[in-house]
């Protein structure tokens, strides 16, 4: 036996042993509750949704809204320089789904004057806004703004980012191993969640909008005054429907007192649910509509308990900048008060006594008989806090829920099908083929070790497909020995020697087996490509299966012929 020959040998026997020392943890964890103990290697296989169990989400990000939030900062900042330049204007405001932003002049004259002096202020202070529309009336002017469509473009896909970095770093700390998010089209988010127990709160806090924001109280308008809107309005049909988005409903309000309430300015509730019955009350609150301080300096969120009635609170921290905002407000605003709005919603609208400083705010979260619930709900509001606030509206448009029995039924099955597929081709390569049978099983042995250590190693998430990749695999793993094998029988034929008939053998073969399973692979890099979910998960084990299966039949499997022929010199069975 030549150097040359052990070398090969000894190399193969270190693989072997590399990938079983590999692929323990995942075995032991399959077939035992125990803690896979420590000597092993930490890595283990991961299981897709279908296997393991747990929740597949499907989210919706509203581009639509977000652009008309955007529109809206870009309105507080064309009033404030119109102001400073004493531009006479009626209102700018962003026209309801579309999009568009629209200044209204009531004075034509002084709007002609001013004409050129405020299309200079917008194309060189807001390049990315764009006129596309003028209309006149016999004593106003409308002018609608827009944004460019580069810019349009720029900005959704800067929000679908930030969604999906503000919902991995929830589900982060939400604490669930080994998730699975991404992005599918121009407005989804798919989300899968294995090992999840509990949908409904993993729901809550993905979805959680989560956008806090500090207003000032309007309180030069009296409260009866706004019930009274309130209710003519609910009288006229805008109404609250039990099950409904609270959101819809403010919305709703607000647009229907529009003319009626003083300008920038705009009603919110601060919301009670009863625990038994689910009647929802409202207490109306007139709010600036421009945020004096937002979530987005906050630097920290946690749960407190209150000393005296042990309740628990959120406890808000800003950074140096949020701490400075927010001391000039209350140091600006003595004896008003400033309501601390979650979601659109009111928490708590406390009087400002003094100056605050240091940047430190609560969020109470009230009363309740269960302590506990309580908690959790804080706990969760600091958890959404602390990994950011969603920058737009997300929708749930599916759900999937794969319970952890289901799943362990098609991990069994799926080995099940494997070991017979197994078996069938083992029993048919020993009868056809003899020892060179023997040595094509032994290399498919190899061939799967190898499958397992490559998806483990690549930190790939076997699914169900994937187990259907790998048994399609063990079938095709022996084509190209067959191939091999005919050809080394075709040399004996022609009376060559046992160890110039496999040289011959594999040297000829090799073309023909490295077109079929480039062709397979080409194939299944498209399947990768454009594939989505379980036709990903079959195309990853497909390409690995193909690149071990070509490893084992080449090199292993000649390795093995070679040691053959040095035992056997003059007689080869095939």
């Amino acid at each position: 036996m030549s150097k040359k020959w052990w070398w090969k040998f000894s190399f193969i026997v270190v693989l072997v042993l590399i990938g079983v020392y590999t692929l323990i943890p995942s075995f032991w964890s399959l077939c035992s509750d125990k803690p896979v103990p420590t000597f092993f290697s930490e890595s283990k296989l991961k299981l897709g949704l279908d296997l393991r169990g747990g929740l597949y989400l499907v989210l919706g990000i509203d581009l639509k809204k977000a652009v008309e939030g955007k529109m809206e900062i870009y309105a507080e900042d064309l009033k404030k320089i119109f102001i400073e330049e004493k531009i006479v204007f009626s209102t700018i405001e962003v026209s309801s789904g579309s999009q568009a932003l629209k200044i209204k002049f009531k004075d034509l004259n002084e709007y002609n004057e001013n004409a050129k002096k405020v299309k200079n202020y917008i194309l060189n202070s807001f390049r990315v806004l764009e006129y596309f529309d003028e209309s006149s009336g016999s004593d106003d002017l409308v002018v609608k703004l827009r944004l460019v469509e580069k810019e349009r473009q720029y900005f959704e896909q800067q929000t679908v980012r930030q969604s999906l970095e503000t919902v991995r770093n929830r589900i982060d700390e939400f604490g669930v191993s080994e998730p699975s998010i991404q992005t599918r089209g121009n407005n989804r988010i798919i989300i899968q969640l294995p090992g999840v127990k509990d949908p409904e709160r993993a729901k809550q806090i993905i979805g959680k909008t989560a956008k806090l924001e500090f207003k000032l109280v309007e309180d030069d308008f009296s409260v009866q005054e706004l019930e009274k809107l309130i209710y003519e309005a609910e009288e006229s049909g805008v109404k609250f429907i039990q099950g409904g988005k609270f959101s819809d409903f403010i919305d709703s309000i607000n647009e229907k007192l529009k003319g009626k309430i003083p300008e920038g300015t705009v009603v919110a509730f601060k919301k009670e649910v009863d625990a038994v019955s689910g009647t929802v009350t409202k207490f109306p609150f007139l709010l600036k509509k421009a945020t004096a301080l937002t979530g987005e300096d906050l630097r920290d969120a946690f749960v407190q308990m209150n000393g005296q009635f042990n309740e628990p609170y959120v406890s808000l921290s800003f950074n140096p900048k949020g701490a400075k905002v927010f001391a000039d407000i209350t140091g600006e605003n003595v004896g008003k008060r400033l309501a601390i709005v979650l979601d659109g919603i009111v928490d708590s609208a406390p009087v400002i006594k003094s100056k605050i400083i240091g940047g430190h705010a609560q969020i109470e979260l009230g009363s309740a008989n269960d302590n506990a619930t309580l908690l959790e709900e804080a706990r969760d509001l600091a958890l959404t806090l602390r990994a950011g606030s969603l920058p737009a509206d997300i929708e749930f448009l599916e759900e999937r829920t794969v319970g952890p029995s289901l799943g362990h039924d098609s991990i069994i099955q799926g080995l099940t099908a494997m070991k017979y597929g197994a078996i069938v081709v083992i029993v048919f390569m020993i009868m056809y083929y003899s020892f060179g049978g023997l040595i094509a099983n032994i290399a498919l042995i190899f061939n799967v070790i190898f499958i397992g250590v490559m998806l483990t190693a690549f930190k790939a998430t076997l699914t169900l497909p994937g187990i259907a990749g790998i048994v399609l695999t063990i079938g095709m793993a022996v084509d190209a020995n067959v191939i091999i094998f005919e050809r080394i029988r075709e040399e004996l034929e022609r009376d060559l020697a046992p160890s110039s008939a496999v040289e011959v053998g594999f040297d000829k073969a090799f073309t023909a087996i490295l077109d079929s399973n480039l062709t397979t692979m080409i194939t299944g890099f498209v399947l990768l490509q454009y594939g989505t979910g379980p036709i990903k998960g079959f195309a990853i084990t497909l390409i690995i299966g193909i690149i071990c299966s070509l490893f084992s039949a080449l090199f292993i499997a000649r390795i093995f012929f070679e040691l053959l022929t040095t035992i056997s010199p003059k007689k080869l069975r095939i």
